[in-house]
């Protein structure tokens, strides 16, 4: 153990020093909002995110029957992208997760997009993260009853972001390491070790994406066609 040089350098100096995500918004976000388009939604979530458990959205008073006294809290923000807020409800659900799990094997499975397809998503999002999730979801189940002969279970958590916080829109899957027999509707585990050919998953989900892209491309021509008079 390192013992601190002087008696700034505490533990609980360093607590009270360390910023969450609202302090950084409070202190940079808007220098930087003028400057760029934001969509209505990211500029709801900042606005609550900065008002969190602060005295605009109002208190509430505690009051102690035993002695009296009284603490006074801030209001949550309630947004589903608030970490403060989110915090609680995050472990519940881990947790019910958890609880869920069977006796066997699990695989981490990752589906993710180039860059070169960011700006597309970016200004498609409600429409083309529905489409990769469907892609994931078909992929898995294809692959599951090719290979295995099996129904696999999964959970698919979408995330946007990658960890330097840029732009990064991909899927994090737990799949199970086996699944249940199409024919016998009994339990067949995978291999050790082993879920998937992954080049295989690869190319299917690749060509799954593209397809339904390019399908939608086509009904917007279209649409746009019947449009123009």
């Amino acid at each position: 153990m390192i013992t601190p040089k002087n008696k700034n350098n505490t533990v609980e100096n360093v607590r009270n020093a360390t910023k969450d995500i609202s302090d950084i918004f409070r202190k940079h976000f808007y220098k930087i909002k003028s400057k760029y388009r934001y969509p209505y939604h990211v500029l709801r979530a900042v606005e609550s995110i900065c008002q969190c458990r602060t005295n605009s959205l109002g208190t509430q008073i505690y009051k102690c029957d035993s002695c009296g006294e009284e603490h006074e809290i801030a209001m949550s923000c309630g947004n589903r992208h608030c970490p403060k807020c989110q915090h609680e409800k995050r472990k519940d659900w881990l947790d019910k997760q958890i609880d869920r799990m069977l006796p066997i094997d699990y695989f981490h499975v990752v589906f993710t997009l180039p860059d070169s397809l960011n700006d597309l998503i970016l200004h498609n999002q409600k429409i083309l993260y529905g489409v990769l999730l469907k892609c994931v979801k078909e992929t898995l189940i294809e692959l599951g009853r090719d290979r295995m002969r099996a129904d696999i279970g999964a959970i698919a958590i979408l995330h946007t972001w990658g960890q330097n916080l840029s732009y990064h829109p991909h899927v994090h899957c737990v799949v199970t390491g086996g699944g249940i027999n199409v024919d016998s509707k009994k339990w067949i585990s995978s291999k050790k070790g082993y879920l998937l050919p992954v080049e295989v998953m690869s190319t299917l989900f690749k060509g799954k994406f593209l397809s339904y892209t390019k399908e939608l491309q086509q009904k917007s021509t279209k649409r746009q066609g019947k449009d123009i008079p």
